[in-house]
């Protein structure tokens, strides 16, 4: 998990990402590295600018114009348990992991290498 952000953001992060929440950043590879960096500096910049949204822009939009509340549309993943994943349509779970609740979709993100 990231430290240093909030859980929503990390949640977004990590799913924007590729990378399973429960990986350790020894067991990424400099890809998944470079790709998580860039997706954190990405989506903080995406939800101070709109507000919180860290959904796509054109899917959050399209959202909006088919009626449904900026909660239903602002997220990837975040509090979308048991929903089809925008992505790929595999359903997003939660977890506990260090006392939070984490969001991810277990095809997106998927738990490569390493334990735990």
């Amino acid at each position: 998990m990231l430290a240093g952000m909030g859980t929503y953001l990390c949640c977004e992060v990590l799913h924007v990402a590729g990378v399973h929440p429960a990986r350790r950043l020894v067991e990424l590879s400099g890809a998944e590295r470079h790709a998580l960096a860039s997706q954190c500096l990405a989506l903080i910049r995406r939800s101070y600018a709109t507000g919180g949204v860290t959904n796509d822009p054109a899917r959050a939009e399209a959202l909006a114009r088919a009626g449904h509340s900026f909660e239903e549309r602002r997220f990837h993943v975040y509090r979308r348990e048991g929903q089809a994943c925008y992505r790929c349509g595999e359903t997003v779970l939660r977890q506990r992991i260090s006392g939070q609740s984490i969001y991810f979709c277990p095809a997106c993100q998927p738990h490569r290498g390493g334990t735990g």
